[in-house]
């Protein structure tokens, strides 16, 4: 991997963005985790593991902040671990596989391109862009909400689907977007089946509700409500493109 010199502001907040240059060597998307270590007085920034919890951020700012105004600069990732990293971009999280079928990846790559999009044409202001805010909210909830516990009862979503479907779950965003999964103890893997957009936000009664549009697409088969054929029909890495 070729060594990559970027340098980003620290703001008033204790906030760095990464370039893009660098995310993209990271293999780190909009959302993603970074970690920060502090080896020989350089700062070196990794994408964070499956397991990698955030560090005490608050302290840790103002050590970076410090060696910021002192010249240190960034490394980047050495070529074996930029390698095992990108092989499994799908790892799991909190010791869960994390699968995703094709009505939460259209509704991901959709947010995430938007996210970019927002980047690129506001650098500075981007954050504060709702595409990028549901983005990293649903990245949150994937990556660490739902698999540090999925059987949380704040989870379930009792009869709303009709009682043959309580045993899938949901997670909220907000007052208005549902994200439905499901999940195996024994297999120790969850299942994101579908996320509501725009059209479909929560309202009850209405047919456009993001509960009745989900009952009606199980009803189809489409995600298929039998476990085997939901993993089946899944992908492990929701950013993968089938190639023809």
């Amino acid at each position: 991997m070729p060594e990559i010199h970027e340098v980003a502001t620290l703001t008033s907040k204790g906030q760095i963005t990464l370039p893009k240059s660098i995310r993209q060597a990271l293999g780190v998307d909009t959302g993603g985790k970074v970690a920060f270590d502090l080896r020989g007085g350089e700062v070196v920034v990794t994408r964070a593991d499956a397991d990698h919890e955030d560090p005490a951020i608050g302290a840790f700012l103002g050590l970076l902040e410090a060696d910021i105004r002192a010249g240190r600069h960034v490394q980047s990732l050495p070529d074996d671990l930029a390698r095992a990293m990108l092989a499994n971009a799908h790892h799991a999280r909190h010791g869960w596989t994390l699968l995703f079928h094709e009505g939460v990846i259209e509704q991901l790559r959709k947010l995430h391109a938007a996210a970019e999009r927002a980047e690129q044409n506001d650098p500075q202001g981007f954050e504060s862009n709702g595409n990028v805010k549901l983005f990293r909210a649903l990245s949150q909830l994937i990556m660490d909400a739902v698999p540090s516990d999925p059987a949380r009862d704040e989870f379930r979503q009792g009869n709303t689907l009709g009682p043959a479907y309580r045993h899938w779950r949901r997670a909220k965003i907000g007052r208005r977007f549902r994200l439905f999964f499901r999940y195996d103890s024994k297999a120790k893997a969850i299942v994101f089946a579908w996320v509501n957009d725009e059209q479909t936000l929560r309202s009850a009664g209405s047919k456009s509700d993001p509960y009745a549009v989900f009952e009606k697409m199980l009803g189809r088969g489409n995600p298929p409500d039998d476990w085997a054929a939901l993993v089946a029909a899944s992908k492990a890495d929701w950013r993968a493109t089938d190639k023809g």
